[in-house]
Formats: structure tokens, sequence, C-alpha cells
């Protein structure tokens, strides 16, 4: 009775403890699967933290490279709008709106493709010159905010302007400008480097599409300000960001860089979703990059991961709740319901094992005592094969990773070790059949409920597509997009590491610097993809052509820079080694190029300049100004060649900018003259005078025009000295117009090849006219063959237009250069002056008389005067005057002399008279 009557209670008990064990089971299954799924959001949130973190860093970085070399150009255009040292606003109107700073304008900006345009803007907004066009088009920005705001606030310094949408293109773009004031402080205007916005957006876009829909990457200007975004929106550039994420971390935390977790409204459209936004301030310019990643992205993988966990707890609740069911009905199916329990299990491990991620558990002894399946996917072998050959796992790891991972496991593989000893660690791992593969290895102590330490858990998550995703950021801030080669930065970087290598080592090295000949001139001509294959060749040959040890890199534009280590401690013997592979890279640029079908042998030849280096008592900037010294000497030698800098060298550099800059002085100062030289009839009389330029210096004295009008015409100055001379000389015919003893006597006036092709020559020479009240019959401008036989039609033109006001010509030392007897007959001349070296020798050479006597036949079968200069005897002015010539210039009839000294010279019948002379 008793046992019938205990038995129900017994099994009413064992229920009880049985339905109790059950509901534990299922509360702990959802707990643990609750745990499992935070600890597995958290993770991933934190992994993707660091991740975005790196990826802002290389983004900051790339966008900090592409402004900074906006500001190189703009340094480099503000030096030499310095250099001019500009007075007023007219001057910086008239000189900065010139070709040539046209031109400088294009090359400081060529080979640049991240920058869009540069500028000079005059005081009122007037676009006075850019690089895109010359002349220029009718364009004001005094509208636009950087004009504004340099022109109220004269202490602005370097501004960011607004994205706008540039008025010659229509792309957007956004500016970095600098104030021009002159010596007094006043505003003359500015000079600014256009950016396109598309530059940043194709880098933006292309890291976008690595990370998925819905992820985003706004650049903004300090006062968060949206210049770029990507994907683009037109209606938010130039929005302020006054409520989201970034402005809460810039401008409320006053934080340098974040990544956070929110789901506040969106900043682009106001709806509010879980998000990470990485932000970070660029540290050398106002400048802020945001990038966004919503949780569809950054949280993609756990979701998966959830899901199959929820799954898995589902199901094993059902089995358990099955089982405890069964188990309260009976006990007789006791048996079936352990094995119901059995098969859970094991589709819990099949759940488990089918994770993505490489994850093992290793005793304290070695040995493996659980690993996933997916080490078959990560490595190639089995989980068997790892549980026979634990060794096995140390092979797999990259021999230059295996350092570290050895320390870390063996740190976390200590029996005192903590959770907190677990740092992710990025290594690399070799798979069986040789690929290798990115990993994020993580090692977790494991201890026992007794503290007994079990050994340890390594996870491994592959990371092979993110490292590859920093690579190429890193391979755009630091690299040449075009070559491939290390660009500015890295090189000069590497410049300061081989400056310490050789101080310590005692050697020395050597740094090279070229570009190509006429570069521009193909790129004008043939396109730049022509010109930019020219370059991708002429990179892969200077990669093949150096050492190892040796750095190649490409500085911008067709200016390569070689960095050549490890040459000899004996400095002529580090010389001759650097010279050798210097003549090696030579001629290889000399090889002939096949740049396309139309064009296989195209030739380019390399200008290069070196200098040695050892130590670090040299700066490196004056290494650097060195080799340019040395590589503007082997230009100024010809081209196609090799320099080594010297002292000497720079002794003469310095001379000639000291030169050039007391010539820009002279004409602000007022230190020239014009000297006259008198040009007489058979019979002895004025017919006028030749006027020649003369530079009074305090310093050096009267300077010779041999000195001084070379460095003019190649600076560009002859420009402005030709129109002082031509004003001059104008000026002085109205003063004779007013003396009846000289009104009818003219002037002539040297014209450079350089003036007269500026394309305002016609129009400068008639303002000079108007200006003075010359009569334009008295003005004769004296050309040279060399002018005359360029642009023949052109010279034709602008002849005609001046001979209709009714300015002369003539042609200068005839019989000196190339000009044809047809091109002669062409050109609208007066006159024609035969040069002083003929005439030299005239009375005693027959070549040089048989040569006068043609030039005076051909002369006067053209109907035209002849002046016959250097005449110094009466022997040459006999000959001259028995064959036909009828007007002479030279000492014979007075040297050059200043206005005063000249007017004083005897006069009658309204013409002056030098001197007495019979025929």
């Amino acid at each position: 009775m008793s046992m019938h009557s205990n038995r129900p209670k017994a099994t009413s008990d064992t229920s009880t403890i049985v339905r109790l064990y059950g509901a534990l089971l299922v509360i702990a299954i959802t707990v643990g699967a609750l745990v499992t799924a935070v600890a597995l959001r958290d993770k991933e949130i934190q992994d993707w933290r660091h991740h975005l973190g790196s990826m802002s860093y290389m983004l900051t970085e790339h966008t900090a490279q592409t402004v900074f070399s906006a500001f190189l150009v703009l340094d480099a255009i503000t030096e030499q709008v310095r250099q001019m040292d500009v007075q007023d606003e007219a001057a910086f109107r008239q000189r900065l709106s010139t070709v040539e700073m046209h031109q400088l304008l294009r090359d400081k900006i060529q080979g640049l493709s991240q920058l869009d345009v540069a500028s000079i803007v005059a005081a009122n907004g007037d676009n006075i010159n850019f690089s895109r066009a010359h002349p220029v088009p009718r364009i004001n920005l005094a509208e636009r905010d950087y004009f504004k705001a340099h022109r109220d606030q004269p202490h602005l310094g370097d501004h960011i302007s607004t994205a706008v949408r540039n008025k010659g293109n229509g792309k957007w773009t956004f500016y970095v400008s600098r104030r021009l004031d002159d010596a007094q402080g006043r505003f003359l205007g500015l000079v600014l480097v256009g950016l396109s916005v598309d530059a940043f957006t194709g880098v933006y876009g292309r890291l976008i599409e690595t990370l998925g829909d819905g992820a985003s990457i706004s650049l903004y200007r300090g006062d968060l300000t949206m210049l770029a975004r990507a994907p683009h929106q037109d209606d938010l550039i130039g929005r302020v960001n006054r409520s989201g994420t970034t402005h809460r971390v810039i401008t409320e935390q006053g934080a340098q860089d974040a990544v956070v977790l929110t789901d506040t409204p969106r900043f682009s459209d106001g709806i509010g979703n879980l998000r990470l936004i990485a932000v970070r301030k660029a540290m050398r310019y106002p400048l802020v990059v945001s990038l966004v990643v919503p949780d569809t992205i950054f949280l993609a993988s756990w979701k998966r991961s959830v899901l199959l966990i929820a799954s898995m707890s589902l199901l094993s609740i059902a089995f358990v709740i099955a089982g405890i069911s069964a188990l309260s009905r009976t006990s007789r199916r006791r048996a079936q319901t352990e094995r119901e329990l059995r098969e859970s299990e094991t589709k819990f491990h099949t759940m488990v094992d089918g994770a993505t991620d490489w994850e093992y558990w290793v005793l304290p002894d070695g040995r493996v005592h659980y690993m996933t399946p997916s080490a078959l996917q990560f490595t190639g072998y089995s989980a068997e094969e790892f549980e026979r050959q634990p060794d096995l796992i140390a092979t797999l790891v990259h021999p230059d990773d295996r350092t570290l991972w050895r320390q870390q496991v063996q740190a976390v593989g200590a029996p005192e070790a903590t959770p907190s000893t677990a740092r992710p660690l990025d290594l690399r791992i070799v798979h069986r059949n040789g690929s290798q593969r990115w990993v994020s290895h993580v090692s977790r102590p494991m201890h026992g409920p007794d503290g007994r330490h079990l050994g340890q858990r390594i996870s491994m998550r592959d990371i092979t597509e993110r490292k590859a995703s920093e690579t190429e950021i890193r391979q755009l801030a630091y690299y040449d997009a075009l070559t491939g080669l290390p660009n500015r930065r890295m090189f000069l970087d590497r410049l300061g590491h081989t400056l310490a290598a050789t101080e310590r080592n005692q050697t020395h090295s050597a740094l090279v610097l070229l570009d190509l000949d006429h570069f521009k001139k193909l790129n004008d001509t043939q396109g730049h993809d022509v010109g930019d294959r020219l370059l991708v060749e002429v990179a892969r040959r200077l990669a093949l052509a150096v050492r190892d040890a040796d750095t190649v890199a490409r500085l911008g534009g067709d200016e390569f820079a070689l960095m050549l280590d490890g040459l000899d401690p004996d400095e002529p013997t580090a010389a001759r080694q650097a010279e050798q592979i210097a003549e090696k890279i030579h001629a290889i640029l000399n090889q002939p190029y096949a740049l396309n079908e139309a064009n296989d042998d195209h030739r380019s030849s390399p200008s290069i300049g070196m200098t040695l280096l050892c130590g670090r008592s040299t700066p490196l900037d004056v290494l650097m100004k060195q080799a340019d010294v040395a590589l503007y000497q082997a230009k100024d030698a010809g081209r196609n060649a090799i320099r080594f800098f010297n002292p000497a060298m720079q002794a003469a550099i310095d001379a000639r900018i000291a030169m050039e800059n007391a010539l820009r002085q002279a004409l602000v100062l007022g230190q020239f003259q014009l000297h006259y030289q008198p040009q007489v009839d058979a019979t002895g009389w004025h017919t006028g005078a030749e006027a020649l330029i003369r530079w009074i210096d305090p310093v050096r004295g009267m300077v010779p025009p041999d000195r001084f009008i070379p460095l003019a015409e190649e600076t560009g100055l002859i420009i402005e000295i030709g129109q002082w001379v031509l004003d001059t000389a104008c000026a002085q015919l109205a003063q004779w117009a007013t003396d009846p003893a000289r009104q009818n006597l003219q002037i002539s006036v040297n014209v450079s090849a350089r003036q007269f092709h500026q394309s305002d020559f016609v129009e400068r020479v008639r303002r000079s006219l108007a200006a003075s009240g010359a009569n334009p019959a008295r003005l004769m401008l004296e050309l040279t063959e060399s002018i005359v036989i360029d642009r023949v039609d052109e010279v034709i033109d602008r002849m005609e237009q001046l001979n209709v006001v009714g300015v002369k010509f003539s042609l200068d030392d005839f019989g000196t250069g190339y000009s044809s007897l047809s091109c002669l007959k062409r050109l609208p001349l007066d006159e024609v002056k035969i040069d002083r070296s003929f005439v030299r020798d005239l009375v005693d050479d027959s070549n040089d008389a048989a040569i006068v006597q043609a030039i005076l036949a051909m002369s006067h079968s053209l109907g035209l005067r002849v002046v016959a200069e250097g005449v110094e005897t009466l022997a040459q002015r006999d000959f001259l005057l028995t064959r036909g010539c009828e007007t002479f210039q030279g000492y014979l009839f007075g040297k050059p002399a200043p206005i005063a000294q000249w007017a004083g010279s005897g006069h009658s019948r309204g013409v002056a008279r030098v001197s007495p002379l019979e025929a």
C-alpha cells in the first residue's frame, strides 16, 4: 500500500524536479543565447570601430595630401608675384595678366589631376589670369565668399572656400586662396587654386563600393560647411552641419577624432537610424572627414550569427521541452529522451561549427581539444589533422609575423593570464596552396569553475578585404597614381632616413633630379594621354636601371627623383659611382619610345642634376635646392646633359639672381638712360639717331647692354624695358617736333623678338605715340632677322597695321641671319642696316666688300634705304659712298651720348650737322 502510495509521490517529485530542471535549462539556453548575441554584437561593433578609425585616418591623410599639393602651387605662385614687387593695382593688373603668368599658372598645376584651376583675381573681383585659357574670359568673383573674406579681413591668412560651381566648366570646386597686398598693405587682389570635388569623391566612391550600400563619406570645412560627399548630393554641398553627430564631436565636445555609435537624426535627411560615424579633423588644415556606416553594413555579419544562434536556441529549447514532457509522462521513454538530447547537442555543434570564423581550444599541454571545421577553409587542413599535429598551427603563421604570434600565445597561455591579457593581433597565415590571408587573431585564457587553467581559446576572423582597402588608401597617400612610384611625400621621408644612415655608416649617397626635355611640347601637340604613356615608360625604365637599395620617385609633372644609396665612403669614388649610374640612366632614357601606333619611334631626352650627401650637416631642403641648381645648369648647357652640383655653380646662380633683382629695381628707380647715336647722310647732316639703352647702376656703374639685355630677354623683363625705351623715344620725338631745327629727325628704336610677338604689341606702340603726341612718321622700329623669319604672316600683319599709322620699319644687322630674298620682298620695310661686322674689314677683305655691294644692289632694287653701321674711318665711308650707300652711323660721326650732350652739336638749315665731310 505504502509502496503504491509512495510511487505516485516519487513520480510527482521526480516530475517536478524534471520540470524544474527543464525550466532552468530553457532559461540557461535563452540567457546564453542572449549573452552570446550581446557579446558578439559588442565585439562586432568594436572591430568596426577600430576599422573605421583606421580608415578615417587614411582618408584624412589622403585628403590633407591632396590639399597640400594645392598649397604648394599657391606658395609657388605667391612667391613669383612677390618677386615682381608690384606697387599698385594698375601694375598688378598689367604684370599679372600676361601670357607668361598664364603659362606659369598652367605649368604649376600640370600633372596634378586633383587641381582644377589656378587664378589671379584683381581687387575688384575681376579674374585677370587663370590657367585654363588666355585671354581670360570676363569673369567677376566679387560675390564669392572667399573674395569677400580676404577683402574685408586683411589678416585672414590662407582660406578654404565653400564648394561652388566653377564659372569656367560648371563643375563643383572649392578654392584655397591667399590675399595679395602691396608694400603698404593695400589690397591688390588674391591668388587662388581650385580643387575639383570630383578628385575627392572619386576616391571616396571607390572606398564606399568596398563597404556597401548606405555608407557615405563627407568632407567638411573647419566650420562644418560641407565641401564634398560620396554619394554626391547637390542639396548638401555648402550646407553647415549644426545638428549632426559630426557637429557634436567637433564643435560641442572639441574632439580631434572619434568613432560614435548613434541613432540620432541624420544631417543629410533627418532620418534616425543606428549607424557608426568616424569623425576626424585634419592636423594641418581646417578640414573634417566624416565616414558613416549604417547598421545594415556593420551588423550584417552579427545578424546572420544571431539568426543562427536564435535558430539553434529555439531548436534546443524545443527538444528540451519535448524531452522533459516525455520524462514526465513516463520513465520508460527516458532513454529515448536522452537520445533526443544527444541529437540536440549534435545539432547545436552543427550550427556552431557552421560559423565562418576559425575557432579552436588548445589545452595547457598544447593539444587541440576542439576546432571548428572552418579550419579547412582557412588553411586547407582539416580539424583532425590539427588534432594529430598541434605544431602544424605554428607553421601556418607567416614567418614575418611568427614572433609576435608566439609572444601573444605564450602570454595568454600562462596560468596567471587573465581576460584582460587578450588583445587582437593582425597577422598573415599561409594556406596549404600557398596563398596568404590576413586574419584578426584573438587568444583568450580559459579557466574552470575552480580557477584551474584549462588552456586558451583562439578566434581568427578573415580581414583580407579590410587590409586590401587600407593598402589602397595608403597607396593613394604615398604613391603616384599614374606611375605607381613613391610620391614627393614618401621620397622626402626616405631622404631623411638616408641622411641619418649615411651619418651612421659614414658612406655617401647621391640625390638625383631629372626631368624630360620638351615634355610640354609633347603634351600640347599629342595630348596628355600620350604624355602619360611616356611618363609611365620612363618610370618603368628608371626602376629597372637602379639597384634594389635605391629609390625612384615622381615628384610631379615630368620631374623624377632618385636616391642612390650605399656609395663609397671616399667622396671622389662615390662621385664616379653616381656618375656611372646617371650615365646609364641617361642612355636608357634616350632610347626610342613606342607611345602609339602613329609614333612608335618617339625620342625623348633627360636633363639630370646631381649632388652628393653624407650625414645631416646639410639640411634636406638645401640638398634639394643643390640638385635643382645642377638640373637647371644641365638645361642651360643645352639640355640632354648631366651636371653635378658645385659651389661655383651656386655662386653663379646667386650672382645671376642678384643681377635680376637689381635689374627689376632699375626699372622702379629709373636707373636707365637713352643714349642717341647720330645717323648722317652723304654730306654729313643729321637725318636722325638710334636710341641705345644704358644702365647706370649706383654700385656697378655703367653696365654694358650685353650683360643685362640677355638676362632681360630670359626673364621677360625685356618687355617692360622695351616699353620704357619706346615711351622715352616717343617723348623725345615730341620734344623735337617743337624745334624747327630738329622736327624732321627720326629716331630708330630696337624691338626684341619677345616684345614684338606680344599679342598687344601694336596697341602698345599706338598708345605710346598717342600719349606722347609724337609724329609716327618719325619713328623707325628696328627688327632683327630672327624676328621676321619666325611666323612671317603674323609679322607682316603687325607691320602693316603700324604702317597704316605711319610707323616705319628697318631690318637690323642684315646679312647675319637666314632671311631669304623672297621673305624680304614680302616685308613692308623702309630701310636695311648693314651689320658692323661687314663694314669693319670691307676695305681690306674682298669677301666683306662683295657682301656689302650685294646688299646695296639688292636694297636699291627693292627701293629700300641703306644705313651702314659701325663706320669709324673715312676710308670706310668713302668706299660705301662710292657704291651707293647714302646713310651712315658710327664713331666717325659721333658716339652714343645722352640727349643733352647730343643736342649740343652744331646745326643749320633745319638739320644738325656733325662734321664737314669731303666726298
